[in-house]
């Protein structure tokens, strides 16, 4: 496939590594000296508190030894310092295992350390041991885990429930296996066809059938019980389509450009006459007919092979153009199917090196009733779709969601509703989820065109979530579709279907982000990062004119917009495209104290471009993939990559930036995606200089990752755009650099040997 004006590599020699070695600094009192007595007996009581409810007369529900859980909490300010708050107790062998909100972490140890711990804080003077009082202050509470931080859902009056129970990460896997037993030996708990198993993100899992005398019973506060968590299965559910005759018999098939390959998990798909060539396979996970219905991922399959414009394709042309093969997964059955089924069917996919070539899961699922964004946890589900994209460099394209809010509250008001809110995965991290805009209206369409779906589901106010969107459909306020949903095709082989739903938004990027990956890898460059950092960097979105949607709120209604094949692999004539990808690894020293890696990487501003009168815009995206942790609570991304703009100013020298906080510049702290913009104009004066500009790239680790040799991969996408707001004026930029600076390689140029250091 040709690319007028390809994007660049920019070498490894252009990537500067230092490091910036971390620094424990005195222990900080957070206590008044004349009260820390007082406070130091506060923690004992406390203590107190937690052994006084381990008498061996009261058997507890379930128990692993001697070993007890509960929960800490920590002064703000003493959490800058992360080495700081822990190191009393690990002297005291306790063990900080899991942050489940901002100050407050879970703990672990056996009776007889907690017994020690008391002793020794009970003894600590100022006087005596300034040092252990110092850390002794930044903790403010010790306590039992409550029986609302334990419960994820309301029981209500259902008998039994297919659940959860996390154990205490701590618990070696023989002590999870010797739980299972506990529950299966105890015949009045009511739990049946219960398994042990451990998640993708490291967490000791029994799933289960559970009685709610039972649910009720283990989820009771008592610091003997091991299970920390406990999380209601879900069910996932296909949607219908409707059906309208039409003609294939003068239709042909075209050739597919790209070895561009999706996996789709969903009910199946009708082995349609137009799919003949763009199967790969079958993977039946289901294997009973009577749970059988193609309806949805054959849908799914039409939108994703052929795109959205299905209709005109046939109509116009009497040709259909594939962009990519398809895998056909099928789990999803008639009446829905478990988290656990769904996640398993994954596993047996990917595991599986017949399918390695298969980077690009879509996922068009719907979970109407979850709130767990708003909670601030991330589901079972979620977890295991962030773990599995780390674990084997997956990228999962899943949907937003679909709410039914438009029945109740005027468009736009319900988009902007709390029951509005993205369900899992629609909150994943490692992957993409997809919003869905309406491409048609009429009369009785709640949306314009080009308006957000009234159906779809939104992220948090200062989150760019869904992370991007694309053609799903419209409605009116019954949520009928007819004349203004989107077409694919049916299980009837004379008919396409209409519809509307982020099902059917999230296909078009799955498709795109699997033509991106297969064209990077027909260039030499395997990274689905890179696949991913290219479409975010593509997208774009621009309200119409007509609309009533509050310009400020559409970061968390459309994300970054809407990706595009071209745009993410295409040079503009006024601009040039770099990337970059590489890993950056963190250090960890004798005392535990991060060892931050810092990696600067050149890219170039041509001296044209800083003339004066000209103005020139920085726009840079930044995709990771981090390892997470087992709970998914407050610590949920482990490795973070700061990111910061330095440019040559007037004077020659290399000055920051000074990137804002504001929308443009998207760079939350543990967010897998960082993006910036920024314009720079030259007055008659001059501001900046032509040369060598930099992006600094910083990486934090925490939990499991704060260890030595932990190496995050990423990849860096940066456009130099000329914005002189004369366009006539403007310069060719993407020639000036394939024409005066070498280094700076076309993707299209394969070359055997990179440039070496």
């Amino acid at each position: 496939m040709e690319i007028p004006n390809p994007i660049f590599r920019i070498p490894d020699i252009n990537n500067e590594k230092s490091k910036k070695p971390g620094r424990r600094g005195t222990p900080i009192m957070h206590v008044n000296p004349t009260k820390f007595s007082k406070y130091r007996d506060d923690r004992v009581k406390e203590t107190d508190k937690i052994l006084n409810q381990t008498d061996p007369s009261k058997k507890p529900i379930l128990s692993s030894g001697d070993r007890l859980f509960y929960k800490i909490e920590f002064r703000k300010k003493a959490l800058s310092k992360t080495a700081q708050p822990r190191a009393l107790l690990e002297k005291s062998h306790i063990d900080v295992y899991a942050q489940i909100s901002e100050k407050t972490f879970l703990a672990s140890s056996t009776i007889n350390n907690l017994i020690s711990f008391r002793q020794s804080i009970s003894n600590l003077t100022i006087e005596n041991n300034k040092k252990d009082s110092a850390y002794l202050s930044a903790i403010t509470k010790i306590g039992i885990i409550e029986r609302n931080r334990k419960m994820t859902f309301k029981t209500e009056d259902k008998k039994s429930f297919r659940a959860y129970l996390f154990l205490a990460d701590v618990l070696s896997e023989n002590e999870g296996k010797n739980v299972l037993e506990e529950i299966d030996k105890n015949i009045t708990t009511g739990a049946e066809n219960t398994e042990y198993f451990i998640s993708e993100s490291g967490a000791k899992v029994i799933y289960g059938s559970f009685s709610r005398s039972f649910i009720d019973e283990i989820s009771e506060e008592d610091p003997r019980n091991p299970v920390i968590r406990i999380e209601k299965s879900m069910d996932f559910l296909p949607s219908q389509d409707l059906p309208t005759e039409y003609d294939f018999k003068s239709v042909s098939v075209g050739k597919i450009p790209l070895d561009a390959q999706v996996a789709i998990v969903d009910s199946g798909i009708y082995p349609h006459q137009m799919f003949k060539d763009c199967i790969l396979d079958v993977e039946d996970c289901i294997q009973n007919p009577q749970e059988d219905d193609y309806s949805h991922g054959t849908f799914v399959a039409g939108r994703i092979i052929f795109g959205n414009d299905i209709e005109n394709q046939i109509d116009i042309n009497h040709k259909l153009e594939p962009k990519t093969r398809v895998l056909d997964i099928r789990v999803m059955k008639k009446n829905g199917s478990s988290d656990k089924e769904i996640r398993d069917a994954l596993l047996k996919v990917i595991t599986n090196p017949k399918y390695n070539n298969i980077k690009v899961f879509n996922l068009s699922l719907n979970f109407p009733t979850d709130q767990s964004l708003l909670e601030g946890t991330k589901s079972f589900f979620t977890r295991e779709l962030d773990s599995i994209a780390y674990k084997y460099k997956i990228c999962f394209i899943v949907t937003a969601g679909n709410h039914p809010t438009f029945h109740s509250l005027d468009y736009p008001d319900c988009l902007n509703a709390p029951n509005s809110i993205i369900t899992p995965p629609g909150d994943i991290i490692n992957g993409l989820s997809v919003g869905s805009l309406a491409d048609t209206d009429s009369s009785r369409a709640l949306a314009h065109i080009g308006e957000p779906s009234p159906f779809t589901r939104t992220g948090l106010i200062g989150y760019r979530k869904p992370d991007v969107v694309h053609f799903g459909g419209n409605c009116d306020r019954r949520g009928n579709s007819s004349g203004i949903g989107v077409k694919s095709f049916s299980v009837n082989p004379q008919k396409i279907s209409e519809d509307c739903g982020t099902s059917y938004a999230a296909p078009l990027v799955s498709s795109i982000a699997a033509q991106i990956y297969a064209y990077l890898k027909s260039m030499g460059v395997d990274s689905v990062d890179l696949a991913k950092a290219l479409l975010l960097h593509s997208a774009i979105y621009n309200l119409p004119a007509k609309s009533k949607i509050n310009q400020q709120d559409l970061h968390r209604i459309v994300g970054f917009g809407i990706p595009d094949f071209d745009r993410a692999l295409n040079c503009a004539k006024s601009s040039a495209t770099f990337f970059y990808t590489g890993n950056i690894q963190a250090n960890t020293d004798k005392d535990k104290e991060t060892r931050e890696y810092k990696h600067k990487i050149k890219f170039v501003i041509p001296p044209e471009l800083a003339a004066k009168g000209k103005e020139t815009k920085i726009r840079g995206t930044l995709v990771y993939m981090p390892q997470i942790s087992e709970g998914g609570h407050q610590d949920y991304s482990l490795a973070d990559i700061e990111v910061n703009l330095h440019y040559k100013n007037s004077n020659g020298t290399n000055a920051s930036a000074g990137l804002s906080s504001e929308i443009n510049d998207y760079r939350i702290k543990w967010n897998t995606v960082k993006y910036f913009e920024k314009r720079f104009s030259n007055s008659s004066k001059g501001k900046y200089i032509g040369g060598d500009w930099e992006i600094w790239l910083t990486l934090t680790t925490r939990g499991r990752a704060d260890i030595k040799g932990y190496a995050q991969e990423y990849a860096l996408v940066i456009t130099v755009e000329d914005v002189t707001p004369d366009a006539t004026n403007r310069l060719n930029v993407s020639q000036i650099i394939k024409e005066q600076y070498k280094v700076y390689i076309p993707i299209s140029q394969q070359i055997r040997e990179r440039i070496k250091v």
